[in-house]
């Protein structure tokens, strides 16, 4: 008596591996996924070396800020300074103003280029009439 269980091509084995249709499958799931992750690979990159240059930025404007804080406050005058960092060239850009009560207000702006785009950072400060910082 024979076995329900018949094979249809009895000598036949099954082969290990994938199928054609498995294997076109992958790659229409592959060419789906992969230009989205290409995309956020790229805006990540950029908004790496954006939030570098920032923050290079801001360290400069830090160290232009301490660098006139050594100053009498008679001789706090506007001007600009340049510096490159990492190939970049930042451009400080200091603007002292007298208060009303006699305090000196300083208003500094870092400016760059990036990208054929300029990116600024604003820092400021109030420095007493004695010259020391508020």
């Amino acid at each position: 008596m024979g076995s329900i269980l018949t094979s249809a091509h009895p000598g036949r084995r099954r082969r290990a591996g994938y199928t054609l249709v498995e294997v076109l499958i992958a790659m229409v799931i592959l060419g789906l996924v992969l230009p989205g992750l290409a995309t956020m690979l790229v805006s990540s990159r950029k908004a790496l070396t954006s939030n570098f240059r920032m923050d290079q930025a801001f360290s400069f404007g830090q160290l232009v800020l301490d660098s006139v804080a050594i100053l009498p406050a008679g001789q706090v005058v506007a001007g600009t300074r340049t510096t490159s960092l990492s190939g970049t060239d930042y451009v400080a850009s200091l603007a002292p103003s007298t208060a009303a009560d006699g305090s000196i207000r300083l208003a500094l702006t870092i400016s760059w280029n990036q990208a054929g785009k300029v990116h600024q950072v604003r820092l400021g400060e109030v420095m007493r009439k004695d010259g020391l910082y508020r």
